[in-house]
């Protein structure tokens, strides 16, 4: 029975998912509404949390703001998406955007991503102020290379576009919560 009380006292580690910002070498610098820069999204986003239904561990979606390939392996095992800069996906700098954006995925793969594969990965395209819209085919083409590169089934891959900065926290919500009832996800967070 000590035991039992013993483990009911020990901290509860939280389940961490990321969202990775995939923006040149100084994402927490990116101010993609003028006002906030991404680091301080990241702090706001820190401070909403969820806990898992079944596990009762809480959940915490953190935005990772450093270059993705000075990201160490152990976090591309919980990436369950990414932010991008809409201005990434205009035609005289999509190539590049695509080739890093490959090079992100195969890190993610390589570090062997459960969570994705239960959780599914969402693209988010931030829509900076003023920004031009016209990237469709450019958003299609990274849809078919994640959904392809990522094996997707469970809930699959999604993309979304964000263009106000209030929605932030929403979609953080939306992915905490989604992660809050993902009962196939005990399989891997159990440990």
């Amino acid at each position: 029975m000590a035991t039992s009380n013993k483990r009911d006292l020990a901290p509860r580690l939280p389940i961490l998912i990321y969202l990775m910002v995939l923006d040149g070498s100084h994402p927490s610098e990116w101010k993609p509404f003028d006002n906030l820069k991404m680091g301080q999204i990241r702090e706001d986003i820190a401070k909403l949390t969820s806990e898992h239904r079944f596990l009762k561990k809480p959940i915490e979606l953190q935005i990772i703001c450093r270059p993705f390939d000075d990201v160490e392996k152990a976090a591309y095992r919980r990436v369950v998406g990414c932010l991008v800069d809409s201005t990434r996906l205009q035609d005289d700098v999509y190539k590049q955007f695509k080739e890093d954006y490959e090079l992100f995925l195969g890190k993610v793969i390589e570090a062997e991503n459960d969570i994705s594969q239960y959780q599914g990965f969402r693209l988010i395209i931030v829509e900076s102020t003023g920004a031009e819209t016209n990237y469709t085919d450019a958003v299609d083409d990274l849809s078919s290379i994640t959904k392809i590169a990522l094996n997707l089934p469970g809930m699959g891959f999604r993309y979304e576009y964000l263009r106000e900065e209030r929605r932030f926290n929403q979609i953080a919500n939306t992915m905490l919560g989604e992660v809050r009832i993902n009962q196939d996800l005990t399989k891997i967070l159990a440990n």
